[in-house]
């Protein structure tokens, strides 16, 4: 094998993107065709097959019915739309007006086209349609994000008030919306005087993507618009992402991860009630669909369930691929459930790792601390962890796995009166190995005890190697 300082790094993949969205409903016939899902229950997959659209998720049937319906009432004669939707209109019957609260997108979805068939059928008016709504802790964030905006275009249909087309519809089939079609979104409403609706553009920042050309972000600086304002600075003048905090909880006897978020007022104001706590997992394919800009606020609610032994649904090794496809910095929430992952099963986190990687969401120290808290549960130990790890630096991500071991380090060597192992020389192998590859510098405390013991050994001998990179390029 070669030297580690002769290593020819290889470049990292492509930075992973989702696909885009499948192609819009045109015609009101096509949106009565579209089935909405009552619940967590996907759509039939033969229809989806048939018609050629390219993912069952029920999140997203429910956003493109919800685009649809906008968009088609703002360009098709009335009474096409009536025709086409007056089977869905049916099953909104006067009774239908008196119950509550409306959990499904579809109850919401037969008053609209009830609505658009009999304008005022609602006996309630608006004034009612804020009761319909499940409690904020009663309902999971990232169902209750889409409620919240069907209710929304719900009133706006009732007092005449709706957009001729949404600003938050995805643009890729995990729930990420790109720059320059949310500029180009909001250009047109500003030709035609068209107000934003206020939970259409909450949704619309939450999903915002942070890839930005020099043209869109001109273009958005020109937008004079309140909504216009306020997407041109989170674009050009990023808002401080919010700070997760994690931690352990016993709760009805069962061990449970709470989360905490610290926001400034922009996000305070963009995710509402949304993150608020609730006793209860969350779906992290549902979450990122709500919050695929900011994949660690989702990670961090999806891993409630990641420690308890409890019959309770847990992040999936799919859903981390999910996280690696979605926007924003990694954080406590995706290097818990990276952790998790790698060291249950490290072969199989080696390109999930990659990936987060190469799109800038790899939480290097966290992932790092994170490891050493969980090493002593591996199924293998952690020679499979560390066999993983140098497999991702050597095909790339080197710099990235040097950060992971500066957190790994100091937790995961021996302590006062412990043995070391050989499993602990291979650990600062790689550790020494990575610093090189990057140029590391900056002395680590632990390592530097090490290296100056007296009485040598492997693992001394390579916290000296490791030592001398950390300091000596440093002067």
């Amino acid at each position: 094998m070669k030297p580690p300082n002769s290593l020819v790094p290889p470049p990292l993949p492509p930075a992973p993107q989702a696909g885009p969205i499948p192609q819009e409903i045109r015609t009101p016939e096509a949106l009565a065709e579209l089935p909405l899902p009552k619940s967590d229950r996907l759509t039939s997959q033969a229809w989806l097959n048939a018609k050629g659209w390219l993912d069952s998720q029920a999140w997203l049937n429910a956003e493109i019915w919800l685009d649809a319906f906008v968009r088609l009432t703002a360009q098709e004669p009335r009474e096409r739309m009536n025709a086409a939707l007056a089977r869905l209109a049916r099953r909104c019957g006067d009774t239908h007006f008196h119950t509550w609260p409306w959990h499904d997108t579809r109850d919401w979805a037969a008053a609209m086209a009830r609505e658009l068939a009999e304008p005022g059928a609602d006996p309630m008016g608006v004034q009612g349609i804020g009761n319909r709504l499940p409690k904020v802790t009663h309902e999971t964030a990232g169902r209750l994000m889409p409620l919240m905006r069907y209710a929304e275009v719900y009133e706006a249909l009732c007092t005449g008030a709706l957009p001729p087309y949404l600003l938050a519809t995805p643009t890729r089939a995990n729930g990420l919306l790109d720059a320059d079609a949310l500029v180009e979104r909001l250009e047109g409403y500003e030709r035609a005087g068209v107000s934003a609706l206020r939970v259409d553009l909450r949704q619309a920042l939450l999903r915002l993507g942070r890839t930005v050309s020099a043209d869109t972000a001109a273009r958005a600086r020109r937008l004079t618009s309140d909504a216009g304002r306020r997407v041109a600075g989170w674009l050009t003048d990023r808002p401080a992402d919010p700070q997760v905090v994690l931690r352990l909880v016993t709760r009805n006897g069962g061990v449970r991860i709470e989360s905490e978020f610290v926001s400034g007022p922009e996000h305070r104001e963009a995710l509402g009630d949304l993150l608020v706590p609730r006793f209860q997992e969350e779906s992290c394919e549902r979450l990122l669909a709500v919050l695929a800009g900011h994949r660690d606020l989702a990670a961090a609610r999806a891993a409630w369930s990641l420690r308890s032994g409890g019959p309770l649904s847990r992040p999936t090794l799919d859903d981390l691929h999910r996280l690696t496809v979605a926007d924003g910095p990694g954080g406590p929430g995706v290097a818990l459930i990276a952790a998790h992952f790698l060291v249950r099963e490290p072969e199989a986190t080696v390109w999930p790792l990659l990936k987060l990687a190469a799109g800038g969401g790899m939480p290097g120290e966290e992932l790092g601390r994170q490891l050493a808290e969980l090493l002593d549960q591996a199924p293998d130990g952690p020679s499979g962890v560390l066999a993983a790890l140098r497999e991702v630096a050597e095909r790339g991500a080197y710099r990235e796995i040097w950060e992971v071991m500066r957190g790994l380090l100091p937790g995961g060597l021996p302590g006062d009166g412990e043995r070391a192992t050989v499993v602990h020389t291979r650990m600062m192998t790689l550790a020494a190995d990575t610093a090189e590859w990057a140029g590391a510098t900056g002395e680590l405390t632990v390592v530097a005890e090490l290296a100056g013991r007296r009485r040598g050994s492997d693992l001394v001998s390579q916290a000296r190697r490791l030592h001398e990179q950390l300091t000596t390029n440093a002067r």
